[in-house]
């Protein structure tokens, strides 16, 4: 009983809070439930994970899960409110990168497939171009902000590691490790590779649209294959 009165008065204080926002600050009511989301996700982040730190301690594996993970959970209500990238130097692609012998030695092609066939894709379908296979300039915004989400969530777990390295919490340090090598860093690796492809995918889609067609009339449509077909990527380019 009491849980349903707290969650009834939530809501209405994030309705109210909505409701104000976009009265005073001329905000669309989706910008102003963007701004309420980022808010309350924030403070509970602020609340819960001081309160756990109490309870099993910065050395726990669990706090370590949760800590350098929080990162990236909070960074996906951000960008909505404000979108943000990672610096040139970073988000300049390589010549290293656009070789599918680079990715083969990483490891990205197998982690590619396990992102296929695991539940992990469901925690962001935006970067998907099955999603919106007619929209490749869309499916790159989505990848390039999961990207730079990716890259400061990274960054943002840095505190932590060091602190438990200083410490010497060796179960912690190992449980943080593994989730910024598999949550953060080969994240962020595939998502650079897919934007090459989908970079170039794209770019070779504009040349081919504003070269003149030299089939000759009397080819029937049913013969001449669609432009793109050759070069066109598979439903999983943009699989993250």
């Amino acid at each position: 009983m009491t849980t349903a009165i707290h969650a009834r008065f939530l809501t209405r204080a994030t309705n109210r809070f909505i409701f104000s926002l976009s009265c005073n600050n001329r905000m669309t009511r989706q910008e102003a439930k963007n701004i309420a989301v980022l808010v309350m996700w924030s403070a509970a982040f602020a609340v819960s994970l001081p309160l756990l730190y109490q309870q099993i301690g910065g050395a726990s594996p669990v706090f370590a899960f949760i800590v350098t993970l929080t990162p990236m959970g909070l960074l996906r209500y951000v960008h909505p409110v404000r979108s943000f990238g990672t610096p040139y130097c970073f988000h300049r692609l390589r010549d290293c990168e656009h070789h599918p012998e680079f990715a083969k030695k990483l490891g990205l092609p197998a982690f590619a497939w396990l992102l296929r066939h695991s539940p992990l894709r469901l925690l962001n379908s935006f970067v998907y171009l099955r999603r919106w296979p007619g929209a490749p300039a869309r499916v790159l915004k989505h990848v390039l902000e999961a990207e730079a989400s990716h890259f400061w969530a990274f960054f943002a777990a840095i505190p932590y590691i060091a602190f438990a390295l200083f410490h010497g919490w060796w179960a912690g340090l190992t449980v943080g490790c593994t989730v910024q090598i598999v949550g953060n860093i080969y994240p962020y690796l595939h998502l650079r590779k897919t934007r090459s492809r989908l970079s170039t995918f794209i770019a070779r889609s504009s040349v081919r649209l504003e070269l003149p067609s030299k089939a000759p009339e009397s080819t029937p449509p049913s013969v001449t294959p669609p432009a793109g077909a050759a070069n066109a990527p598979s439903p999983c380019l943009a699989d993250r």
